[in-house]
């Protein structure tokens, strides 16, 4: 046996057990409930559950150790588990050692299993614990098939406990020293090798002697000259391996832990993000709320990051990530009085390209990542760099250089921050961020101990524990000197979240258009301070939902079971408050009403043609801009037709071929051919990836297509269409396309039940133009990517994200796709390519079979994607538009704009007044100039950051004109004559 071995067996010593009866449970059940469940006893080797059940223990006892020498706690139940007090207060989180987190052996041990018992023995040494437990690992797994390990009381060695942390930091450092101080290597080697032959002999008094032996050795000064700030972590997923249930109780453990080890290490400081999390502990367990609180103002504790949680940026949209900003910091404004300066994001899969001025106009100046170092093709060049967005924006950023957010603090990782650091030649400053996370838990005690014998000892850099903010602070000072970076930062990796579960894509699309629709609605109607605290509950969750393992869709079946049902009754929440406005609710597609009776709501600034097709009628109406006032109207019944092969109308010709796809399209005006080859034939591949990523050449194995089984055709009026039925295997679909009279876009709808796992549908459209680059939509605004395939960049670049529309063209003609919730792209070699399903096993079983309902539109047309005016049109395709049975009105329109160059984003009312709060950009990526008009009566207009702060005066009275620079943001405070200001009402 080694000596290390030999030491750690000798730091515990079991005096006593307990007895142990447990009531299981499949949901938690609160702690002022627990005494009415039905107990049974267990022992050490007993099972208890399976995954995700629930248990209270009651374990109870009697300490009987030597006089003066303290007792503890000792659990292992391979289980997460939480200790509370007499009063139900969470005192102390357990982990399991047989973890899938300590199976990554590298980012070290998971386990957390001690706690004294003093508080808990009375007179007679009597012990009495309740402990709430959750049978999963830290990653979602029963180990070892949920036996219980470890329940027993021992003392526990000290001094033996520092020798033994001092032993395997030595050791670690002897290897460290190898290669980078060979003198420090030769002191270590010759050092342990004293230190070994002390502990064989194991004379009397000889753990002093070796403690003094291997202290010395810890004071080898260091030659490296770089400085770490580390701060405790415990990166949180609110969702991922479980279920949003069991996060509620892990972030209670975590912080629980933190908490703990902030009594036994004064210099210990930890960080957390994301207030849902905080808000969540502070629902359940107010007292320990309060210690974070406490900790939080005594400087210990650092609250970070700006969003209500750490959100995918790739799919989430425009208004939504503003949302995530104000809700967030104005969180911990509220709840400990800090103004947050910088944006953790992590552990998100890639960064959009207006996100640094997202950042920049909600206050914040920093951003913190981790994940662009996971790349798989490409090293991204810089660890500290000035990110510049499309608008020209720009934040400080800081990758810390290990690449890990799970940091074990131990040699290797420290020293590989220091060595790996590419902005070394400017500064030799990095960050660490310690822990366990993912599944949460924290730092443990052998974090800090590692970390306080580490501290500038050789071959090591210097060691501060301090906040994340404290860092930023220093390094920002010279940050003029390190380099920019222009754009999105891409992963190249993990591009299957762009298309992976596409129901939770389609409704957080569509709750961010209803959201959007309902709030000018509520506006222009008077109504919003009604609904306010409604509608800001209904933001919040399906902001909870963009979480970066819920949207991507890379967590496992139950989260997607759960939340879309919540996703449905949000769903009909909004209904319902559209019924109290309006006294009607929305029509579903089903319901049909005469064309006298049918009405409709405009939440778009301009002119809109609302389409109605109810199985056997189409409606159309055209609508005035932000309004409910008809221009004109049509109804046309269904007929059938005979060509089953062919649309056509004044702009376009398209021809079908006998296996359903699309053979030809030809520009009638032009005359000339659309496409290079055949168009959206329904192409299945081969996905042998996870839900995260795409196989690099999935391309280059054996592919299969749908059949089509019949084609029929009809005609509603102006409106032409092709019903097409198509299998695959278990699978089958049903395909409506469509065209209109004067309209050059044809529009898709896919319907159907897709049963063949681990396949991938995707359809293509071959365009007969040649061009570099596409355009792809992002939030608020636009960015250009490269469409050829030459470099490693470009082709790592295989899948691309876009969000409502992706364009090519050559500056005389061009195609584009739109999307209603379909976000993945392949844009290479002239072709529009749209990633439809992506059906994988893992994390969730058979993901994506069962029920699709997809649309999608192809849009031909002159010029490039500004003259064509794409993204308005896009944006009609997208926009949910509430349907009515009779009159609606809604009152009138709130704002006019004298350019189509500058929309809007959001109509809302102010969180701190009734002021009213209009987000205005630029789309087109130009300089702009706009007479903004307000319709009411007005005192003053202002703008404001993105998070209503700081307003500054525009003008007073209802006329603004506004410039706006490329793809720019403003948020206009409108102060309407009667209204309270926010300087009235602070937050």
């Amino acid at each position: 046996m080694n000596v290390m071995k030999r030491v750690q067996k000798q730091i515990d010593r079991t005096v006593g057990g307990f007895i142990l009866r447990g009531a299981v449970t499949e949901e938690p059940v609160p702690f002022s409930e627990r005494e009415g469940l039905v107990y049974k006893e267990y022992k050490v080797g007993d099972s208890w559950g399976k995954l995700f059940d629930c248990a209270w223990f009651h374990l109870t006892g009697k300490v009987d150790p030597a006089p003066g020498e303290p007792v503890f706690l000792k659990l292992d139940m391979n289980c997460e588990a939480l200790l509370y007090d007499r009063e139900g207060n969470p005192l102390k989180g357990f982990t399991n050692g047989s973890s899938v987190f300590g199976f990554m052996g590298y980012l070290g041990d998971p386990g957390k299993y001690y706690y004294p018992l003093e508080n808990f023995t009375d007179g007679q040494g009597n012990v009495e614990l309740w402990i709430d437990a959750g049978m999963n690992d830290l990653f979602g797994n029963v180990k070892k098939k949920g036996r219980i390990e470890i329940v027993e009381m021992v003392t526990r060695d000290m001094n033996m406990r520092a020798l033994y942390y001092d032993l395997k930091v030595l050791r670690d450092l002897k290897i460290g020293s190898m290669k980078l101080d060979r003198e420090a290597f030769r002191i270590y080697r010759k050092g342990l090798m004293k230190v070994r032959a002390i502990i064989n002999r194991q004379k009397p008094g000889w753990v002093s002697e070796a403690l003094e032996l291997t202290e010395e050795l810890l004071k080898t000064p260091s030659k490296l000259d770089h400085q770490i700030s580390s701060i405790g972590h415990a990166h949180l997923d609110l969702a991922w391996l479980w279920p949003i249930r069991e996060t509620w109780r892990k972030g209670a453990r975590t912080f629980a832990n933190v908490l703990r080890l902030m009594e036994d290490y004064p210099d210990f400081k930890f960080g957390a993000s994301q207030p849902q999390l905080y808000q969540w502990v502070k629902d359940q367990h107010p007292g320990l709320y309060e210690e974070v609180k406490q900790r939080v103002a005594e400087g210990r504790w650092e609250v970070q990051g700006g969003m209500w949680v750490e959100a995918d940026t790739n799919v989430s949209g425009e208004e939504a990530l503003v949302r995530q900003m104000l809700y967030g910091i104005r969180f911990f404004q509220k709840e400990f009085g800090i103004r947050v300066d910088s944006l953790w994001l992590p552990d998100v899969f890639g960064y959009s390209g207006n996100m640094p001025q997202i950042i920049k106009k909600s206050g914040l100046d920093n951003f913190m990542t981790i994940k662009i170092s996971w790349n798989d093709t490409n090293k991204f060049p810089h660890h500290t760099f000035n990110w510049q967005g499309i608008d020209g924006s720009e934040v400080f950023a800081h990758m810390p250089p290990e690449g890990e957010y799970n940091s074990p603090a131990n040699v290797y990782f420290l020293l590989k921050s220091a060595r790996n650091y590419r902005e070394k030649h400017i500064d030799n400053r990095t960050l660490n961020l310690f822990g366990v996370g993912d599944g949460g838990g924290g730092p443990a005690a052998s974090h800090v101990e590692r970390i306080r014998r580490l501290n500038g000892t050789a071959p090591m850099p210097r060691v501060k524990m301090e906040f994340a903010r404290d860092f930023f602070s220093r390094l920002s000072m010279i940050k003029e000197k390190f380099p920019s970076y222009r754009g999105e930062l891409y992963l190249e990796k993990h591009r299957g979240t762009y298309t992976s579960q596409g129901w939770v894509k389609y409704y957080n699309r569509r709750m961010e258009q209803k959201l959007k629709t309902l709030e000018t609605l509520l506006v222009q109607t008077g109504r919003y301070g009604e609904f306010k605290e409604e509608v800001r509950a209904i933001w919040k969750e399906v902001l909870l939902y963009q979480f970066h393992d819920i949207l991507p869709g890379s967590s496992i079946k139950r989260v997607y079971k759960e939340c879309l049902e919540r996703y449905e009754a949000l769903d009909k929440q909004t209904d319902e408050i559209f019924r109290h406005v309006t006294g009607q609710s929305p029509l579903s597609s089903e319901e049909t009403v005469s064309l006298k009776e049918l009405s409709a709501y405009n939440p778009l600034p301009v002119p809109l043609r609302a389409q109605r097709f109810t199985g056997q009628e189409y409606q159309e109406l055209h609508l005035s801009p932000l309004s409910s006032t008809v221009r004109d109207a049509g109804s046309w019944k269904r007929e059938a037709s005979e060509n089953n092969r062919m649309l056509e109308n004044d702009r376009i010709l398209v021809k079908f071929n006998r296996r359903g796809a699309i053979a030809s399209i030809r520009d009638k005006k032009s005359g000339r051919k659309v496409l290079r080859g055949t168009a959206n034939r329904l192409t299945v591949y081969s996905d042998i990836a996870n839900a995260w990523d795409i196989f690099r050449f999935y391309r280059l194995l054996p592919k299969r297509h749908m059949k089509l089984i019949e084609s029929r055709a009809f005609r509603y009026g102006p409106v032409r269409e092709i019903v097409q039925r198509y299998v695959y295997g278990r699978s089958r679909m049903t395909q409506i396309i469509r065209l209109r009279d004067g309209e050059s876009r044809l529009d898709f709808e896919l319907h159907g039940d897709w049963q063949n796992n681990k396949k991938m549908v995707r359809t293509a459209f071959p365009l007969n133009l040649k061009t570099d680059v596409a355009v792809f939509d992002i939030q608020f605004g636009s960015l250009k990517r490269s469409a050829r395939n030459k470099t490693k960049i470009e082709r790592a670049q295989y899948e691309m994200c876009g969000h409502n529309w992706v364009d090519m063209n050559d500056g005389e003609r061009g195609a584009a796709l739109f999307t209603d919730s379909k976000y993945g792209f392949r844009t290479k070699n002239n072709t529009l390519d749209l990633n439809l399903i992506k059906s994988t096993n893992y994390p969730a079983k058979r993901g994506d079979l069962g029920l699709h309902d997809i649309r999608y539109a192809f849009f031909v047309h002159d010029g490039d994607h500004l003259a064509a005016k794409v993204d308005e049109k896009a944006m009609e395709f997208n926009t949910w538009i509430p349907f009515g049975k009779s009159s609606l009105d809604c009152g009138q329109p709130l704002f006019e704009l004298d350019s189509e160059a500058i929309t809007y984003s959001a109509l809302k009312e102010s969180e701190d007044s009734d002021a009213l709060i209009l987000r205005l950009y630029e789309r087109n990526g130009r300089e702009e100039r706009v007479m903004l008009k307000i319709n009411r009566s007005v005192e003053s207009l202002y703008e404001t950051n993105m998070v209503e702060e700081n307003p500054v005066k525009i003008c007073d009275g209802n006329r603004a004109d506004l410039s706006f620079g490329p793809f720019e943001v403003k948020t206009i405070q409108i102060l309407l004559k009667g209204s309270r200001s926010s300087e009235e009402k602070p937050l």
